[in-house]
């Protein structure tokens, strides 16, 4: 999926959510610099929908007063033509598309957060099923001489 965030196109790209026994390290070892990337784009996205924000705000209550002055009426009358009013109505889409792009990058940053937290389970359960399938490796080595040092010390 591709999202347009101010004149940079951010490609949410599925494959940075996989993680197997083959790539764990892969991930591991870009998972910093890919979070970085999509967080960074999102604080841009959370800056640019505030600014239409904003921009819809004044645009309806520019509206708002432009009819209650020139029309008279009550203020519910006032509202409702400024509400449907064509600047008014295209400044809230645009309002709406800026927000619909940071809720999918949030939702991105959101699976990948998932995506760390099962490489790292992938990462631990693979240790202790190599611990159990080699007794003797290295790391299974290392785990004992830690406990056997820890309880000559305790």
């Amino acid at each position: 999926m591709k999202l347009k965030v101010d004149e940079e196109e951010v490609f949410l790209d599925p494959t940075n959510l996989e993680v197997d026994e083959v790539n764990l390290n892969d991930f591991l070892k870009e998972f910093s610099g890919t979070y970085n990337y999509y967080n960074t784009m999102w604080a841009k996205a959370q800056l640019i929908q505030r600014t239409f924000e904003d921009r819809y705000e004044n645009t309806l209550n520019d509206r708002y007063v432009f009819f209650k002055m020139n029309d008279g009426g009550s203020d519910k009358l006032a509202e409702a033509k400024a509400k449907i009013h064509d600047s008014v109505v295209q400044a809230k889409k645009t309002m709406q598309t800026a927000k619909y792009v940071t809720q999918q990058l949030n939702g991105y940053l959101r699976s990948l957060d998932k995506a760390h937290e099962d490489a790292l389970n992938l990462g631990y359960n693979l240790r202790k099923e190599m611990d159990k399938l080699y007794p003797n490796s290295i790391g299974a080595s290392a785990d004992k001489g830690m406990a056997k040092l820890m309880e000559e010390q305790g």
